[in-house]
C-alpha cells in the first residue's frame, strides 16, 4: 500500500508540474511564480524632416538580442494637420503592434509601438502616417521579462499651448514604463515627473523627449506629467507593462 502511494503521489506530482510554471492566455505565457521583473534600456532617438509619408530610419541600435527581448518605439509627427495617426512600424520588416496614438489632435503626434524582437541587434525601422508630415522622429528602448504586450495601461494627453500634460497609468510591481512627449517649437526642453527622463530631442520643427522607468513597486495610478517649457502645441503618450 505504501508504494502504491508513493507512486500515486509522484504520478500526481508529474502530471501538475506543467501547470505550475505558468498559464497561456491570447498566446502569451504568464508565469504564476518566481517571474523576473522586467527591464528597460533607453537606447537613441532618431529625427528626419523630410516631408514625407514613410520614413525609415536605417541601422538603429535595437540592442542586444535575447528570447524574451521587446523591442519599444516612440513615434512623433509633425505637420500643420489637425489630425493624423501613425499607420505603421516596422522593425527589420517586422510589424510592431500599435500600443497607444495620440491622433495629431493639435498638429503634433505622438504614438508607442511594440514588436517581440529576439535577435538582431542593428534593424532599419520604417515609420509610415497616415498622410505625409513634415517631421519623423523615433526613440528606441529594449526592454526584457515583459510578460504580455497588452499594456497594463496607456494614457494621452495634448495641448494647444505647451501646458504640463498628464498622462497618468496604472503600473504594475516588477513592471516597465515608457513615455514620449513633444512641442511644436524647436530647442524646447521637457521636465517629466513619474518616469525617468532620457533625452531631449531637437529636429529643426519641433522639440520630443522620452522616459521610461522600471517598477518597483505598482502603482494606481502613478503620476506622470511632461511639461514643455514653451507654448507651441504639444503631445504626450505614457504605457505600462508587466
Amino acid at each position: 500500500m505504501t508504494r502504491i502511494l508513493a507512486l500515486a503521489l509522484a504520478l500526481l506530482a508529474f502530471a501538475v508540474q506543467p501547470a505550475l510554471a505558468g498559464f497561456l492566455v491570447n498566446s502569451y505565457v504568464f508565469a504564476t511564480s518566481g517571474a523576473a521583473a522586467a527591464t528597460i534600456s533607453f537606447l537613441q532617438c532618431s529625427t528626419d524632416t523630410g516631408n514625407l509619408t514613410t520614413y525609415t530610419f536605417t541601422a538603429t541600435n535595437v540592442g542586444t538580442a535575447s528570447s524574451d527581448r521587446v523591442t519599444f518605439i516612440g513615434v512623433v509627427l509633425e505637420d500643420s494637420a489637425s489630425a493624423y495617426t501613425v499607420s505603421t512600424v516596422t522593425v527589420g520588416g517586422d510589424s510592431a503592434t500599435s500600443i497607444v496614438d495620440q491622433g495629431g489632435t493639435n498638429v503634433s503626434n505622438t504614438a508607442i509601438f511594440a514588436l517581440a524582437n529576439p535577435s538582431g541587434t542593428s534593424e532599419d525601422i520604417v515609420v509610415t502616417a497616415s498622410e505625409a508630415v513634415t517631421m519623423a522622429g523615433i526613440c528606441v528602448w529594449s526592454s526584457t521579462g515583459v510578460q504580455s504586450l497588452t499594456p497594463v495601461a496607456t494614457a494621452n494627453n495634448n495641448d494647444a499651448s505647451a501646458q504640463s500634460m498628464s498622462v497618468s497609468i496604472n503600473t504594475q510591481t516588477d513592471g516597465v514604463a515608457m513615455g514620449i512627449c513633444t512641442s511644436s517649437q524647436n530647442n524646447q526642453t521637457h521636465t517629466w515627473t513619474g518616469l525617468t527622463e532620457r533625452s531631449d530631442q531637437f529636429s529643426g520643427e519641433n522639440a520630443f523627449s522620452s522616459a521610461d522607468l522600471t517598477v518597483s513597486s505598482g502603482s494606481t495610478p502613478l503620476s506622470v506629467t511632461c511639461d514643455p517649457t514653451g507654448s507651441a502645441a504639444s503631445s504626450a503618450v505614457a504605457a505600462s507593462f508587466r
